[in-house]
């Protein structure tokens, strides 16, 4: 009977684990749709994944660049935010254990823009 007594005791942190990480997705959804460009900082990071799997150095600009566009990525037509949007994008300071995290979504082909 203790048993079923500490397992009872369990779900109002799960519950409200549960509740706390449907609020941050449905968040990021909410965030991600009110931006013509979307979530660059994802991209940024899953780019840098793809330029490891196509042998392309990520910390490099031009080759990042050359992965970011052959993915399909753009920029706006507005130079203010282009500029933002390339600051943004083109620079990969990510640590090279991040870059190694999205690796199999990359390999996959699973992230869409």
């Amino acid at each position: 009977m203790k048993d079923s007594k500490d397992m009872y005791r369990l779900i109002p942190g799960m519950v409200a684990l549960l509740v706390g990480a449907a609020i941050f997705v449905i968040l990021g959804f909410a965030l991600e749709s009110g931006t013509q460009q979307g979530m660059l900082d994802f991209y940024a990071i899953y780019t840098g994944a793809q330029c490891v799997l196509h042998h392309q150095d990520p910390y490099r600009e031009s080759e990042f660049l050359k992965v970011y566009f052959t993915g399909g990525g753009t920029l706006p037509a507005d130079p203010a935010h282009k500029e933002r949007v390339c600051k943004a994008v083109a620079i990969c300071i990510n640590l090279p254990t991040t870059i190694v995290t999205p690796l199999p979504m990359c390999a996959a082909g699973r992230v869409r823009r």
